[in-house]
């Protein structure tokens, strides 16, 4: 009873204070908003709409009329040079348009207000805010123009190291038979953490693989233009079944498979065709194939599985000069699919995953970032880390749907100095790119890096070997608009719950609940040694394993989530740069 009688007081305390005014807090406008965001680096229309609250505590306080006023400088808000809106009679204070003299490109514009309430009183004016003008035209750009890798393209190919020799149906096959090839086989009695899967044929036509009866790829998007799939989930001990169908292909048509099938102790086993598979033409009788060639040698070559290998992640770079104290200075970007610029070895911004995804044939987001900070008298380096993100992001749902071309960069770094000169650093033909080391990136597939060939040479002015010039091109969108939303950003880290092994090599991190984010790693491995990060959702039926969640991963994207590290002999550490995942 004495518990809960003291209890009681300390509610009402609580309650009492919540509910006393404070003396003397005046009514004042708070919380200046343009175009929803709080002192927006670029505005491109020229009309945005302001917004502010009405902050005090007296009952009933509300806005009749506000007064808006907006100047070049602070200093000159008392005498405004673009727009004075005299008062206006209206509770609104959201969705303001503003009617004065827009800012022009790269311009701030300082803007305040002031309230007149319910009883007639006036408010002081606000402090002030500020919006800079945005990019409208391309000639805003002041000369800087898409650049580019000089890499093409090229067709990806099976690792030569996995595949099984070319198999054929032999002789007895006619125009109008099926032809399907076969082979049965069993694991050891081992945890399989990944079982990568490569194959094709060597004519036109189509072929279809199974495995325990799931597909090789399947989609919403018409036929698999890529040859790969990790069945780590789908194999068992004994008794797996793999077929090969071929339809529409030429008589003397033949395959090649191979599949690395990784246990949880390390160890790896290697599933290729060859002479112990056996093939069905047509309602025939199955019968031993024929091997009709080596991999890799003519005339049969190697086995295409995708006509677009992925391209590796370069830094695209350019070295300037800073001649006196700085006063300002803007970076406006855009690289096209994700990028992350930095300036002497330091990330400009905590964007990342940027910019948003658009329909690109219509337009595309820059972004600007303060880059004063970072800035140094003497010479300088700009870097962009420039991934394929949405714009070539060819590993959808086994189907080259989002790849729109190659990666590409434009950026625009305006310097003020303090004496009231400027200058300004361009993408144009005088930067030059590098490979990062970072062999592949996709939003589904995950980041795959190989440390052997990582460097740090972007940090720093300077261009040691291997650095090439960039090439121009043209617009990969027909128009740029400032990112007006939110933008993705690391918020917190999360530690494991409980961390456990289910083999030598093999252990299971459980962060105790799904979220949307990274795996970031702390390592120290001997030169050469792969990692493979997989995520999931949930753990297995049994609690012990991991479960294949989401199964879209599986069926669409060729791979559960999954990212690819190999290590170069020091301690390093590591995270995503191109790709998330939603895991537990």
């Amino acid at each position: 009873m004495n518990h809960r009688l003291l209890r009681i007081p300390v509610l009402l305390l609580g309650l009492l204070v919540w509910m006393m005014p404070v003396a003397g807090r005046a009514a004042h406008p708070v919380d200046l908003k343009c175009d929803l965001r709080t002192d927006p680096m670029a505005v491109d229309r020229p009309d945005p709409l302001l917004s502010w609250r009405l902050e005090g505590d007296r009952r009933g306080l509300a806005q009749r009329a506000y007064q808006v006023q907006a100047a070049s400088s602070r200093a000159r808000l008392d005498e405004p040079d673009h727009w004075d809106s005299g008062w206006v009679e209206d509770a609104r204070s959201t969705a303001i348009p503003y009617a004065g003299r827009p800012a022009a490109p790269r311009q701030a514009l300082h803007w305040r207000v002031r309230i007149r309430d319910e009883q007639g009183n006036i408010t002081s004016w606000s402090e002030p805010a500020i919006f800079w003008g945005g990019l409208r035209e391309d000639q805003d750009w002041l000369g800087a123009t898409w650049i580019s890798c000089t890499r093409e393209f090229q067709p990806q190919m099976a690792p030569s190291d996995v595949m099984g020799a070319w198999i054929g149906a032999g002789q007895g096959a006619g125009a109008s038979d099926a032809v399907t090839f076969r082979h049965a086989f069993d694991l050891l009695p081992k945890s399989v953490v990944y079982a990568g899967a490569w194959w094709n044929q060597t004519s036109s036509g189509k072929v279809e693989l199974l495995l325990n009866g799931h597909k090789g790829l399947s989609g919403p998007e018409g036929p698999a233009t890529i040859h790969y799939k990790d069945f780590g989930f789908e194999l068992k001990a004994r008794g797996n079944e793999l077929s090969l169908s071929l339809s529409a292909a030429a008589l003397d048509t033949s395959v090649s498979f191979g599949m690395r099938v990784v246990y949880a102790d390390g160890t790896e086993q290697l599933i290729r065709s060859g002479a112990d598979w056996q093939v069905q033409v047509g309602s025939g009788d199955p019968r031993s194939v024929a091997v009709v060639g080596d991999y890799g040698r003519a005339p049969w070559g190697e086995a295409q599985i995708s006509p677009r290998a992925p391209l590796p992640v370069a830094w695209y770079k350019r070295d300037f000069p800073v001649t006196g104290p700085v006063a300002s200075a803007r970076l406006y970007i855009c690289g096209l699919g994700y990028n992350e610029p930095y300036l002497n070895g330091k990330k400009v911004g905590d964007h990342v995953l940027s910019p948003g995804q658009t329909d690109y044939e219509e337009f595309a987001l820059y972004e600007v970032f303060d880059a004063k900070e970072h800035l140094r008298e003497g010479d300088n380096s700009l870097a962009v880390l420039l991934g394929g993100g949405w714009f070539n992001n060819d590993r959808m749902f086994s189907n080259a749907r989002f790849a729109y071309g190659k990666p590409g960069l434009r950026a625009l770094l305006e310097i003020r100095y303090t004496d009231g000169t400027q200058s300004i650093v361009t993408t144009d033909e005088s930067w030059r790119w590098k490979p990062s080391g970072i062999t592949a990136a996709s939003i589904f597939m995950g980041d795959h890096v190989d440390f052997r060939q990582w460097h740090d040479e972007w940090r720093e002015p300077g261009f040691p070997a291997g650095w090439q010039p960039v090439t121009a091109v043209p617009p990969l969108s027909p128009r740029l608009i400032a990112q007006d939303f939110p933008p993705i950003r690391v918020i917190a880290e999360v530690e494991p719950v409980k961390t456990w092994q289910t083999g030598e090599k093999t252990w299971i991190v459980d962060l105790g609940r799904n979220l949307s984010g990274w795996i970031a790693l702390t390592f120290d491995e001997p030169a050469g040694t792969t990692i493979r990060i997989r995520a999931s959702e949930m753990l297995a039926p049994d609690g012990h394993s991991m479960g294949n969640v989401p199964y879209s991963f599986f069926i669409c994207h060729a791979a559960p989530q999954n990212h690819s590290i190999i290590a170069d002999g020091k301690p390093r550490q590591w995270r995503p740069h191109f790709s998330y995942h939603g895991f537990r």
